[in-house]
């Protein structure tokens, strides 16, 4: 079965575990993400590469976060915005270790992937 897939609207999203793992899957495929959301995670094993895409990035966390603390996307974000990549910070005021659905993340999260297809420099040839 062959599927059409738009190579330059690939995105990766993930909570906790799952934005540790976004963060570490984008910046080993960087000519391959157009742009990831990391909900209460951090980066992990992520350093800098002066060679890889400056992907657009969208850190969101709660600031009452009691599993993964919220100083973890704030590193992140600086760490981010220090290399080079576009970062949309949302920090939840009063909200724990949970996905953000009251807040409209998800629309918030689609809007951004929506603003953000990967750009013509630093793609590999598919």
């Amino acid at each position: 079965m062959d599927y059409t897939v738009d190579k330059d609207r690939v995105y990766l999203t993930g909570m906790s575990n799952g934005a540790f793992f976004s963060n570490l899957v984008a910046s080993q495929r960087s000519d391959k993400i157009a742009a990831i959301a990391a909900h209460s995670g951090g980066l992990g094993f992520v350093k800098e590469d002066k060679d890889r895409r400056k992907y657009p990035v969208m850190l969101i966390h709660g600031a009452d976060d009691s599993i993964v603390n919220v100083k973890e996307s704030r590193k992140a974000r600086d760490m981010y915005e220090k290399w080079g990549h576009e970062v949309n910070y949302v920090e939840v005021p009063k909200h724990n270790h949970f996905w953000a659905s009251r807040q409209g993340i998800n629309g918030k999260i689609w809007t951004f992937f929506k603003e953000h297809p990967r750009k013509a420099e630093g793609k590999e040839k598919d």
